[in-house]
């Protein structure tokens, strides 16, 4: 599916449920997504669990 028919939090979701890590730098060059703050807090209170290596 084309990235750009896809919402940022489902390339996001998508990408985190292949067992992938993601980094602020990664989400823009690989998805020219920003915000990957907001779009994990949205994945979030959806009720997904996301482990942080803060």
């Amino acid at each position: 599916m084309d990235n750009l028919k896809r919402s940022q939090n489902q390339i996001i979701k998508d990408h985190l449920l292949t067992g992938q890590s993601i980094t602020r730098w990664q989400a823009i060059e690989l998805y020219r997504i920003a915000t990957l703050p907001t779009r994990i807090n949205q994945l979030e209170n959806t009720g997904l669990t996301i482990v942080s290596s803060k």
